[in-house]
């Protein structure tokens, strides 16, 4: 694949000195991508299009101006309130900064839309009873076991090539025709404080704020229509041959544009003692707030409703709401000038880091989709799919689109199989797709009616277990010359131990409890209650996966593992090593 992405930026400062305690700087930054939105190689125009020759996939943009402002004030109070609280002349600094941010793309986004055209890259699957696509339809011919037959081998494409339906297009993630870079707009506060000689203490806050940022949505999803014979009731309609969407010649149509957002807000305070007399030491404590529509243009980025962007703003991944970070270094060098003493007291050097930092969200998802290929991956093993979250923290699939039926939607046909499951939908009526929701309990897998094509929970709403990590070093030197010493080092990394677990995304679908229509199953979810029901009886809450852990067994886990962590950290590590310095 040939692609061009060159960057060019052009930036100019000034500072005005208005008295000898206040600076004012300005500055303004320019910057612009020429190649970053070029997604296509079929020139039309002022665009391009895909090399499938349908889909518009390239824009520019050039309106990236990024102005800065900051200010600097050191107060000089000499006597009064003022001065016992900013100190002494000169030793206390107040700043205040703005600016804009254009956030590069760096070829990324057209590098996945040069690539995912539905030309270069086309994925298609054989087995045993696969049949040639678009001849004779009414008997086409089984190529499964001539395709197979060459394994490990590559087949020949004139095998492969008969698979794909005529005028029919692989996996597509176009860029939207008017895509810009996304800006940032950073705000900062700040107060520093010198007391004494050594010590500093820095309170401050710090906004940062997204707009336009990269997400993906899929522009071919199928049409909702509501169900006129059952209102409320609503089913996937059916589209365009073979892909049964609004443009058959295509499944979903993963577009990137600029329609999330982001916002962090963080409240800091930080210590530091410089270092003196063998000892130096900083630490600090944030208070913070990170919502995002989005994580990455990948799949992480999919909405649970296409119709419904809005829907996505929710915790990041990386919204740690407190973090407590310290760090801290004694050394003995010339400590004492006794000739026995200073061989074993001199010259040592003792680190110590630690982090603490509140749980992480994580996302809560259903495990399924409402139409056969609207599964995307995730960070984890997620869906894009929620479920709905009760007042009571109850968490339910009822009635929500899923076209591999886990979740619990039963239609006349489902009521027949369990005559004590309430019935909770409809059978759709004749135009609705092929691939859309079917009946969770009915044999025939029937077409049914939704009444959510996502669920009402926010995004990222489970929480994993807090970090706690300290981490030590102990450095031994041993001068040979003026400018020569060896040292030997010790490293202790988790020193206490502690047990962080992580990658609770790794237990986050709730499809792995299965539909049950025992009405005392364990580990299931109850077709006749609708509630996700453990091992022990409980039913499944969101509280419940806000703790980072649900199982005190891992071993024998409440809901199939929902809600527990698949890793952990690393266990304590001493690490050995050493160092010639010269």
């Amino acid at each position: 694949m040939n692609a061009r992405d060159n960057i060019y930026g052009f930036y100019g400062q000034d500072s005005w000195k208005f008295r000898p305690n206040v600076t004012l700087n300005l500055g303004l930054r320019y910057d612009v991508e020429v190649g970053a939105f070029v997604g296509g190689t079929i020139k039309q125009g002022n665009g391009c299009f895909q090399a499938n020759g349908i889909i518009p996939a390239c824009s520019s943009d050039h309106n990236n101006f990024q102005p800065r402002v900051g200010l600097a004030w050191s107060p000089r109070y000499s006597s009064g309130f003022l001065h016992r609280l900013f100190g002494d002349p000169d030793r206390t600094v107040v700043r205040l900064s703005f600016a804009e941010i254009t956030m590069m793309a760096y070829g990324n986004v057209s590098l996945d839309s040069l690539n995912f055209d539905g030309v270069n890259l086309f994925t298609v699957t054989a087995t045993p009873s696969s049949r040639a696509a678009g001849e004779n339809p009414a008997n086409p011919p089984i190529l499964g076991p001539a395709i197979l037959a060459f394994a490990p081998n590559r087949p020949p494409d004139s095998l492969l090539q008969q698979l794909k339906p005529a005028n029919f297009f692989g996996r597509l993630r176009p860029i939207a025709p008017n895509l810009k870079n996304p800006e940032t707009r950073n705000v900062h506060a700040s107060i520093n404080r010198q007391f004494a000689k050594d010590y500093v203490v820095e309170l401050g806050f710090t906004g940062v704020y997204g707009f336009g940022l990269f997400g993906e949505r899929d522009t071919n999803f199928p049409i909702v229509a509501p169900d006129p014979a059952h209102p409320g009731f609503f089913y996937l309609k059916d589209g365009g041959l073979p892909s049964h969407r609004p443009d058959g010649r295509f499944n979903a149509i993963r577009t990137n544009e600029n329609t999330r957002t982001s916002s962090y807000n963080g409240g800091y305070i930080s210590a530091t003692k410089r270092l003196s007399n063998h000892f130096q030491f900083n630490g600090s404590y944030t208070l913070s707030k990170l919502l995002t529509s989005t994580e990455d243009f990948f799949g992480l980025s999919e909405p649970g409703d296409p119709r419904n962007i809005r829907a996505e703003r929710g915790p990041a991944f990386n919204d740690i709401r407190h973090l407590v970070n310290f760090g801290t270094v004694y050394d003995t060098e010339k400590l004492t000038q006794r000739s026995f003493l200073k061989r074993i007291v001199n010259n040592w050097t003792i680190g110590a880091v630690g982090s603490l930092q509140s749980g992480r969200p994580y996302p809560v998802s259903t495990g399924s989709g409402p139409d056969a290929f609207s599964f995307f991956p995730g960070a984890g093993n997620e869906t894009q799919q929620r479920p709905n979250v009760l007042p009571d923290g109850t968490l339910i699939s009822t009635n929500i689109a899923s076209a591999d039926g886990t979740n619990l939607l039963i239609g006349p046909a489902g009521h027949v199989v369990c005559p004590a499951c309430p019935q909770t939908t409809f059978n759709a009526p004749a135009d609705a797709s092929p691939l859309g929701p079917i009946d969770s309990l009915s044999p025939n897998g029937e077409l049914v009616d939704f009444q959510f094509l996502n669920g009402n929970l926010t995004r990222d709403a489970g929480r994993s277990r807090p970090y706690y990590r300290f981490d030590m070093s102990f450095i031994k030197a041993f001068p040979i010359r003026e400018k020569m010493r060896l040292e030997l080092k010790v490293d202790i990394f988790n020193i206490f131990n502690h047990t962080n677990f992580l990658l609770n995304n790794g237990n986050d679908t709730l499809n792995s409890l299965p539909i049950s229509t025992n009405p005392n199953c364990r580990s299931c979810l109850n077709a006749i209650t609708g509630r996700y029901i453990g091992s022990d009886g409980r039913v499944l809450n969101i509280r419940d996966l806000q703790s980072g852990r649900v199982s005190q067994d891992l071993q024998n886990p409440i809901f199939n593992l929902v809600g527990d962590p698949s890793s952990t950290d690393i266990a304590r590590t001493i690490q050995l090593s050493v160092r010639f310095k010269f």
